[in-house]
């Protein structure tokens, strides 16, 4: 009984982590009418890639990806602890409410 709720755990912590953010969208046709992506109003061809913000998106033939390059915390004290995110490194702090100089435990993180 104790391995199987092992093993329910270790499967819980690894299907929380796979789970990274993603956002989709269509092609779109250009003055030439060739497809292309637009992100944030620029202009993107197939098959390239490009940082925005804390994502990394794609164009490819079949549409435009981004997707969160940030670890997010997911499994700490929230009564206790908050996650603190600071955009100019894209990543996260979690430290005590009544003391942010104490860094709390991060069990498993997303993305």
């Amino acid at each position: 009984m104790k391995v199987l709720l092992a093993l329910g755990v270790v499967l819980a912590l690894y299907l929380e982590q796979c789970s990274a953010y993603c956002s989709y969208g269509q092609l779109s046709l250009d003055s030439k009418r060739k497809p292309v992506c637009i992100h944030n109003g620029e202009v993107h061809k197939i098959d390239t890639d490009w940082p925005s913000g804390c994502e990394k998106c794609s164009c490819r033939k079949t549409g435009m990806q981004c997707c969160a390059e940030i670890e997010t915390p997911s499994m700490y004290d929230k009564e206790n602890c908050e996650a603190i995110f600071h955009e100019d490194t894209c990543s996260y702090t979690v430290t005590r409410k009544d003391n942010p100089s104490v860094k709390c435990e991060v069990l498993a993180m997303i993305g």
